[in-house]
């Protein structure tokens, strides 16, 4: 599916969910907690889609590249940095998620909804 195809279809839902949230109702909390578990999952699945692309292009420009070793070192440590940053970045985001998620499924909040 095309990426414009999901925005499209996306922005309104992620609207109609917005304000189904500031009007307390049920459907919006559930469809919001669904939505953050479909995120979550997308954010893992890139950050392993970005670990093998940059995994293939670092090979591929170490081996056919004309770069001295002591250059190839560095360019390694910089995609290694990179990728250890997108880790930590994205296992950040999920962490803040699943806490929104438990949040929105404490009794507290259901009784807001209810």
């Amino acid at each position: 599916m095309p990426a414009w195809c999901c925005r499209c279809c996306s922005w309104p839902a992620l609207r109609a969910c917005a304000a189904g949230l500031l009007l307390r109702l049920e459907w919006a909390r559930r469809f919001f907690i669904a939505l953050l578990l479909v995120v979550i999952t997308a954010n893992l699945a890139g950050l392993w889609l970005q670990h093998e692309v940059l995994h293939a292009l670092v090979d591929r420009t170490l081996r056919r590249g004309a770069l001295p070793p002591q250059a190839a070192d560095v360019f390694g440590g910089f995609a290694t940095a990179a990728q250890g940053m997108a880790v930590f970045v994205t296992l950040a985001v999920s962490a803040w998620m699943g806490w929104v998620i438990r949040r929105l499924m404490s009794d507290t909040v259901r009784q807001e909804f209810c």
